[in-house]
């Protein structure tokens, strides 16, 4: 229960990270590249499947 409400924590801090990314884009004061946004959508997909991972096999 502790690993899942982690991960779904992070989900919630990725959720507000997303909104801090849309608001340097509004203003055109985005610094990071294109790479960096690659990496981090992959690391948003790999959150979530973990997510699905832990609550349907239910290892704990």
């Amino acid at each position: 229960l502790h690993a899942k409400l982690l991960l779904v924590a992070g989900a919630v801090g990725l959720h507000h990270m997303n909104r801090r990314l849309l608001g340097s884009f509004e203003t055109l004061a985005n610094r990071r590249g294109h790479r960096w946004f690659r990496v981090y959508n992959e690391t948003a997909v790999l959150l979530f499947a973990a997510i699905v991972v832990l609550v349907t096999v239910k290892p704990f």
